[in-house]
């Protein structure tokens, strides 16, 4: 966990703001030997005064990143770190017109308050293509609960999408 000093020390390529959730993407790199890209990011929490959960949604196509040619490049939920990687539970309704519940999650990760965390990300060619360096569209669901607790919350789904520089 670090600060927001964290952020100082590696200037941001991107940042979208959810309430008081601030994602800063410090870096996307091609890595091993161009199988896969590495993103490096930080979560921070800016609340003065309360926790937030969050974690990033596993299911396939939330998390991608586009290279310049077109080709997506998913999220690999084993090899990413800081941040745990889940499923979201939807609630629907089954009596008649009741609205459904909100979507749950089971696994995520605290921040207290105006603190934040450094997290990766790797993602791969299902095609087994070589990424390469370049403008890349990155797209992360972050969920985000402000009542985790014994092993499940409440959540909200945001979509992270900025346009990155791979290196």
């Amino acid at each position: 966990m670090g600060t927001d000093s964290a952020s100082a020390q590696n200037v941001a390529k991107a940042v979208k703001k959810f309430g008081v959730v601030r994602v800063e993407v410090q870096s996307l790199q091609v890595v091993n030997g161009g199988k896969q890209f590495l993103l490096n990011y930080t979560v921070f929490n800016q609340s003065k005064t309360k926790s937030v959960w969050v974690a990033i949604n596993s299911a396939y196509q939330h998390g991608i990143v586009r290279d310049s040619n077109g080709y997506d490049y998913v999220l690999d939920v084993y090899n990413s770190s800081g941040i745990p990687a889940t499923a979201v539970t939807r609630s629907v309704a089954f009596f008649g017109n009741a609205p459904p519940g909100p979507d749950k999650i089971n696994q995520a990760i605290e921040i207290q308050p105006g603190d934040s965390i450094i997290a990766t990300a790797k993602f791969y060619s299902e095609q087994a293509r070589l990424a390469t360096a370049g403008d890349c569209t990155v797209q992360l669901d972050v969920l985000i609960s402000n009542n985790f607790n014994n092993g499940q919350g409440d959540c909200a789904t945001k979509t992270f999408s900025a346009t990155v520089t791979a290196e």
